[in-house]
């Protein structure tokens, strides 16, 4: 018997310490600088997904519930029109999809939204040329097909 009461002992202390490192985890990654980390890296790969700088001045989320809320969002160049702007986007997933990586329904609200198209001359919109080409298509192509 104080074999199983030493493996059970073990087991608690092992689990408790899992509990504690998790809730830290979470606690580091709600700080407002590793949400501004975060906001970076979200902005540097949104920007090479779709073709156009993004930015934006605040992130906040909450990753038990799938929650996420960027403000001041902007796409499109410095010293240009934006091609979108929202003064706060907020977006909610379900936490076992984030946690697959899979991404098949979300909840998207956006306030203050503004879309800023135009065409040049020749008839082309002032869409990214390229994004993130997979099966040679873009993010965006279904706009260029407008007339």
């Amino acid at each position: 018997m104080p074999g199983i009461i030493r493996w059970c002992v073990r087991f608690l202390r092992f689990a408790a310490a899992g509990l504690v490192a998790f809730a830290l985890t979470l606690f580091v990654l709600h700080t407002a600088p590793a949400r501004r980390l975060v906001l970076g890296w979200m902005g540097t790969a949104l920007s090479g997904a779709i073709g156009l700088p993004v930015r934006a001045q605040t992130l906040d989320y909450n990753l038990l519930t799938g929650w996420a809320q960027v403000d001041g969002l902007s796409l499109g160049p410095k010293g240009t029109a934006a091609l979108l702007q929202a003064r706060r986007l907020t977006v909610r997933l379900p936490v076992l999809d984030l946690a697959r990586r899979e991404f098949r329904r979300a909840q998207i609200t956006a306030d203050g939204l503004a879309l800023h198209l135009e065409r040049d001359s020749a008839g082309r919109w002032n869409l990214p040329a390229q994004g993130n080409q997979r099966n040679g298509t873009t993010t965006l192509n279904y706009f260029h097909s407008l007339h």
